[in-house]
């Protein structure tokens, strides 16, 4: 289950960069490449069960689908909806992933009225 070990990195570059604010969490919305492999549920699962560790309840986690996109061998830049798709220019089928593989935590947000106390 690789998920729990993305969930960590996720929930610890929050906690590192948001040490402050870390107790206050209320939001994450993530990115999720469409070919990354990922299953959500478990991804979901580590993250809200290393925040309980935390004594951090009720988060609410988002994800949403990132495009995924290419560079063809021939240089043409593409949307990806296959993975075994080729170049729609070319029909080749060697090419650079450029987007849609990966995991970015787009937005974090926290209880502003927990923050002021």
């Amino acid at each position: 289950m690789h998920e729990y070990a993305i969930a960590s990195d996720i929930v610890g570059t929050i906690r590192t960069n948001y040490s402050e604010h870390y107790k206050s969490l209320t939001a994450i919305n993530i990115s999720i490449g469409k070919f990354s492999g990922i299953v959500t549920d478990s991804l979901d699962f580590g993250i809200e069960a290393i925040l309980k560790e935390d004594g951090i309840d009720n988060v609410k986690i988002v994800f949403s689908e990132a495009i995924a996109e290419a560079e063809c061998e021939c240089g043409h830049k593409y949307k990806v909806e296959n993975m075994f798709g080729q170049c729609p220019k070319c029909k080749s089928s060697i090419r650079k992933m450029l987007s849609g593989d990966g995991v970015i935590i787009e937005t974090i947000e926290f209880d502003k009225e927990e923050e002021k106390t």
